[in-house]
């Protein structure tokens, strides 16, 4: 509903790039090793799958449509508080993702480092 809203926005700028933070969680590609975390599993799934279609239906708008995992970041979420990351070097990493992107890789998922991820 945001780029709804926005799109007429969006359209008049220059290298226009929609990034959805989404998680390694919704990649069903990923999902192997352990269940569980159904509800969030399942938004950031479906969050991946709304990426994907935008992408498709904005590519001849000239516009970058991806989902960016941010990896296990330390937040006041419950059980990161033994995760790796930072928020500096999460969105640091995110950052420069972001500004290398280009419209040959709309409609994929990428992690923060720019590794590319299974859906």
């Amino acid at each position: 509903m945001i780029v709804e809203k926005f799109l007429p926005l969006i359209k008049t700028g220059k290298n226009p790039i929609i990034v959805n933070i989404s998680s390694t969680s919704g990649s069903i590609g990923r999902r192997s090793r352990k269940g569980g975390g159904y509800s969030y599993s399942a938004s950031k799934a479906a969050l991946n799958m709304i990426t994907k279609a935008l992408s498709i239906d904005l590519k001849e708008d000239g516009i970058t449509v991806v989902s960016i995992h941010p990896g296990w970041v330390k937040t006041t979420m419950e059980y990161t508080e033994n995760a790796p990351l930072t928020t500096y070097e999460s969105i640091k990493g995110m950052k420069k993702v972001i500004e290398n992107l280009s419209i040959e890789e709309t409609g994929k998922f990428f992690d923060w480092e720019g590794n590319e991820l299974p859906w």
